[in-house]
């Protein structure tokens, strides 16, 4: 039994279409000028390195240092998207949604409730809101059963890339139920003698503190926050370093 589900289109369609036209949109001089552009932007022209070509024949329609190594950072999410668009489709809806396995007499839902997830990239808590209160608005005050997950629409990842620091805030675990894009933030303050470290959840609904995630406040250290091995749950240790950042994702 489907109770609700929350939807959202992903954004990259536009940005997509953009860059077909782009390359589609015929002949550009092979050493554009760019100048002007980077610029406005800031950037030199050291700073800067692409090629376009032409899908259907290889030809080079501009470039700029093509054959210099760049780190490429964000602009490996433009292939990754354009992948997605080509095999998914721009009308693709990634689905969140509440099932139940019982029956809903006067309010109460006789079974479980399962969260279950469709791989939603932006699903935040503010999503997970409005599932409880579409189902409050359904009439539903009650459930006896468990509430349980269901995250095997993708395979579960630790990381995006192992080459790159798993505690980096852009490294995040892959998930069909990543939520919050899937990161948290460790914050710490003084208060009087003592300093409070403790793990958040962030999103655009507010700030929600992680009981899971347990951080150790100690002495010395080479960096602020040290991810601790352990077989209990996610651990941290703290250093309240001189110039520490009071937030870290």
């Amino acid at each position: 039994m489907r109770i609700f589900a929350f939807s959202l289109r992903c954004g990259a369609a536009a940005l997509g279409a953009l860059l077909l036209l782009a390359v589609s949109a015929g002949a550009a001089p092979l050493v554009p000028d760019d100048a002007e552009a980077l610029a406005r932007h800031g950037f030199t022209a050291d700073d800067v390195g692409y090629l376009l070509f032409d899908l259907d024949d290889g030809r080079a329609l501009a470039a700029r240092q093509a054959d210099r190594p760049f780190v490429p950072a964000s602009v490996a999410k433009v292939p990754a998207m354009l992948a997605a668009l080509s095999l998914l489709g721009a009308e693709h809806r990634f689905t969140t949604g509440l099932h139940a396995t019982g029956a809903v007499r006067d309010g109460v839902l006789h079974g479980d409730l399962i969260l279950k997830g469709g791989g939603d990239p932006t699903l935040a808590t503010g999503d997970l809101i409005a599932l409880a209160e579409a189902l409050a608005a359904q009439g539903i005050q009650r459930v006896t059963g468990r509430f349980a997950y269901d995250a095997t629409a993708l395979p579960e990842l630790p990381e995006i890339d192992a080459g790159q620091p798993w505690t980096a805030g852009y490294n995040t675990g892959v998930s069909a139920l990543s939520l919050n894009f899937n990161r948290f933030q460790l914050a710490w303050r003084r208060a009087g003698p003592d300093v409070r470290a403790e793990a958040w959840s962030v999103s655009d609904r507010g700030r929600h503190r992680l009981a899971s995630v347990a951080i150790e406040v100690a002495a010395g250290g080479t960096a602020p926050f040290t991810p601790l091995d352990s077989k209990e749950g996610e651990r941290w240790r703290f250093a309240a370093l001189p110039g520490a950042p009071e937030r870290a994702w």
